[in-house]
């Protein structure tokens, strides 16, 4: 449990600990607990469970504080695009000059009427 994050044990304790059972309790998916328990048993191997979703999976990653290139190398495995998205230039100046032409027709409610 050293390569643990601290916040869950020793920075926020009175939040999971249960006075009546004297014991930690947190209310988070069960499978993936057991995934990220497996993680930190077995020195950095991420396995998502068969039955529990990628959504679901990734948010109790986020939960846990799996550090991001353990949770990037899962991605990969799992078959996620991971290539950025970038939006289009407009590099010609014809592409502007219609962009302005067609603004008022779109904003002002008298013209096209």
């Amino acid at each position: 449990m050293d390569r643990a994050p601290r916040w869950y044990l020793v920075e926020r304790p009175r939040r999971y600990w249960d006075r009546r059972r004297r014991e930690f309790y947190l209310d988070r998916h069960r499978p993936s607990f057991q995934a990220v328990l497996y993680y930190y048993q077995s020195g950095g191997r991420l396995r998502r469970p068969i039955e529990v979703p990628d959504d679901v999976f990734l948010e109790e990653l986020e939960f846990y504080e799996i550090s991001d290139s353990a949770v990037v190398d899962y991605k990969v495995k799992e078959g996620f695009i991971m290539e950025k998205v970038t939006t289009p230039q407009y590099s010609c100046i014809g592409c502007i000059r219609s962009l302005n032409y067609l603004t008022p027709l779109t904003t002002s409610p008298d013209i096209g009427a």
